[in-house]
């Protein structure tokens, strides 16, 4: 099996070969750990995405010093807490107009400047008391 100071001198040349191999090698465990973190498959598996994507756009600045995927579980653990961070947030929204009758039950990570403030994307559903 290739390692993984090769597999990263391989991706910085733009081998496609290595990109899909290091997805594969590192793509469950990633999984398992952001699923144990989220309780949500579905969020999980785009936080598992946006892991990888953040990895490969550092590829370039990125030197091997040990093992990578610790390195990989580091970014996954501060993507779950930007996730649980944007779920609060919408939750003191919430508290702070005084709209308790509705529940969240979608929020969406990425979050969009409007003016001095943030508007984080959510779907909330009518919840009866």
């Amino acid at each position: 099996m290739i390692t993984d100071f090769l597999l990263i001198q391989k991706m910085k040349q733009g081998d496609d070969e290595a990109f899909d191999l290091f997805v594969r090698k590192y793509y469950d465990d990633i999984l398992k750990y952001c699923a144990y973190h989220c309780y949500n498959s579905g969020y999980a598996e785009d936080l598992v995405q946006e892991t990888f994507v953040s990895f490969f756009a550092k590829l370039s600045d990125y030197h091997f010093r040990g093992k990578t995927q610790n390195y990989l579980y580091t970014i996954a653990g501060n993507l779950c807490k930007n996730y649980y961070r944007n779920l609060l947030q919408v939750e003191r929204l919430l508290n702070t107009l005084k709209i308790g009758f509705f529940k969240v039950v979608k929020c969406d990570k990425k979050q969009e400047n409007v003016g001095n403030s943030y508007f984080i994307p959510a779907l909330f559903i009518y919840h009866t008391p």
